[in-house]
């Protein structure tokens, strides 16, 4: 089985064996979701250079895409996980309700 930045340097030259060992390996979800943060990092990183605009829709579509990755994933014994982006503005510095 391969490292991490073995597999993230296969899928950047589109190794198929790379993709099929991805596939078949169903622990891979933990790789992917760094893959994908680190990837909206270099994203926001490189469009910081450009508009603050920029940097906001490259934030956003990082922040979409662990939402939907979260919200796809599944156990093997069939656990579905649920996520959704809560769009609401909250006052900074306010404390929970505690819920007893």
């Amino acid at each position: 089985m391969a490292s991490l930045p073995e597999r993230m340097i296969g899928a950047a030259k589109l190794d198929v064996h790379i993709y099929e060992e991805v596939e078949a390996d169903k622990g891979a979800i933990g790789q992917a979701l760094l893959v994908v943060v680190l990837s909206s990092i270099a994203g926001g990183i490189g469009a910081a250079a450009g508009s603050g605009e920029m940097v906001a829709m490259v934030i956003m579509a990082g922040v979409y895409t662990i939402v939907d990755l979260i919200g796809n994933t599944r156990t093997a014994k069939g656990l579905r996980v649920e996520a959704k982006l809560d769009k609401r503005k909250y006052p900074t510095g306010a404390k929970p309700p505690t819920h007893r």
